[in-house]
């Protein structure tokens, strides 16, 4: 994945312990109590993102971000405050990859993407959106080693406009009705 980007260089470099930053963090209750990043930490780290990269941060790129770190300290941290968790952006002149990584005992994702492929949803936890929105085809997504480290990949040219194309196709492929292109709403600086 890295070398797909043509890595330049580790662009941030982010580990932490939960108990120790507890401004990034606030706990949801639904179904079942989860352990969220703010969105306030996300957007931080995405307007750092060099526009050299041809990455053009979108509020999509944001949710999978939150949608990940959640994941990260609700499943794989199992709501712990002690233990720690890192972020590695790495920038290439071909795009980004972030690179978040847990301290729980992973899980075998090959078997879960294949249980979703079929349409078994018996892997699902919570509300089950993460694996969902991990599977767009705006971004790649690698698990590495028992899955608790995660990558996220997009390429030059990402931006809003071509994110909203992308989901615009899958939902022609599918059948279903497109919609007209909303406001941009960019993270990237001006």
């Amino acid at each position: 994945m890295l070398d797909e980007i043509k890595v330049r260089e580790l662009s941030y470099f982010d580990f932490w312990r939960p108990i120790e930053r507890l401004e990034r963090h606030r706990i949801r209750y639904g179904q079942e109590e989860y352990l969220d990043i703010l969105p306030s930490y996300v957007n931080e780290i995405l307007t750092k993102i060099s526009p050299d990269t041809g990455v053009s941060p979108d509020n999509l790129l944001a949710v999978v971000l939150v949608q990940v770190f959640e994941n990260a300290l609700t499943r794989g941290n199992l709501r712990n405050l002690y233990l720690p968790i890192s972020l590695k952006v790495f920038e290439g002149p071909e795009g980004v990859v972030f690179r978040i990584r847990d301290s729980g005992a992973g899980f075998d994702y090959n078997a879960v993407m294949d249980q979703r492929r079929k349409g078994d949803r018996s892997y699902i936890q919570g509300q089950g959106c993460s694996l969902g929105i991990m599977c767009y085809k705006q971004y790649e997504v690698a698990f590495e080693g028992n899955g608790s480290i995660v990558n996220i990949m997009a390429q030059r040219g990402y931006s809003f406009q071509r994110s909203w194309d992308v989901l615009m196709d899958g939902r022609r492929e599918g059948g279903l009705e497109t919609m007209p292109l909303p406001k941009d709403i960019s993270q990237q600086k001006s």
